[in-house]
Order: C-alpha cells, then structure tokens, then sequence
C-alpha cells in the first residue's frame, strides 16, 4: 500500500503520462492495458489514504479558529510539529507565517541543518524547547496537534519556564513564548 500522500500524488499522473506516451495509433491494446493497470493500482495503493479522509473531522471548527485567531496575532511565525495540516491551519489562520507550507523536503533542501533541528525538536525534545524554536526558528508561537508522538515535545513546552501561557483547544496545543 501507498504509505504517503506524494505516493498518490505522483502515482496517478505519472501513471495516465506513461499512458500518454504511448501513441493510440501505434498500440491501442497497449494504452488500453496501461491505463486500466494505473488506474487499478492507483486506486488499490491509496485505499488507506482515501480512508482517512473519509474519516478525518473538521481540524478547525469555528470556535477553534476563533480562538486561535484571537491568541496568534497576524504575521507571526508559528512553529509547528508537523506539516501535513499546514494547509488547513493556513487557511483558518491566515496572514500568519507557517514554517513548512508545502512539503517538508522544500525545507530539507533549502536548510538541511535548520531542517534536523526541526525534527530532533519535536521527536526528541529538550527539556526546554522553547529557547530553540524562539531563537533558531523565530518563532513565538507553537501549535501543535495532540497526537503520541508529539507527547514528548508537548509536555516540554508545557513544562519550560520560557513558556507564558499555552491553551488546549482539542486536538490543539498553542503555546505562546
């Protein structure tokens, strides 16, 4: 199965330009095969994906996005434990700045350093994790999506001095620094 979404993203329209490359003159048995085989496969690998979405909840219902519209002043840089709700949390919040807009490899490329510290961060949190998101990542806000494997990082910027104030509106964590 399709482990990611740049698998389903990049499978289908790879698959029918394959197919396109085919000429229809040439081969029609051929084209024919192709795109039935890219669409089947297409459809078979990204089952758990669709899933998903069939399931997902509204990440950011009114009140939510009313209170952190209230708690996250426009243009400032929020530091996130994840990207795949940037999008979401981009258009709930906007005129903020997000550190990871479209793809978390853009960020890799573009600072690789920067990048792993984002990651050691969040998965491997110091004690005091406010100092680094703040000075590294200019940074004065934190939201983060309450799931267990941001638990760690959570419960330390909860818990640093540095912190002045955090609220949880499920399924997010804002912390102010």
């Amino acid at each position: 199965p399709c482990f990611s979404q740049r698998c389903v993203e990049y499978l289908g329209p790879f698959c029918g330009l394959a197919g396109a490359m085919l000429s229809p003159t040439q081969r029609p048995r051929v084209l024919a095969v192709a795109w039935i085989a890219c669409a089947i496969l297409t459809t078979w690998m990204s089952r758990p994906l669709y899933q998903q979405l069939v399931n997902r909840t509204d990440m950011f219902p009114a009140k939510t996005t009313a209170i952190l519209r209230q708690a996250i002043p426009e243009h400032a840089q929020v530091f996130t434990c994840d990207w795949s709700f940037t999008g979401e949390m981009m258009l709930a919040l906007p005129t903020r700045r997000f550190m990871v807009a479209l793809n978390p490899l853009y960020f890799r490329q573009k600072d690789p350093g920067l990048y792993e510290l984002w990651l050691d961060t969040v998965y491997l949190p110091p004690r005091a994790p406010a100092a680094i998101v703040r000075d590294r990542f200019k940074a004065h806000y934190v939201l983060c999506e309450e799931r267990p494997q941001f638990r760690a990082f959570i419960n330390a910027m909860a818990q640093d001095p540095q912190t002045r104030r955090f609220i949880h509106q499920k399924p997010w964590w804002l912390f102010e620094l």
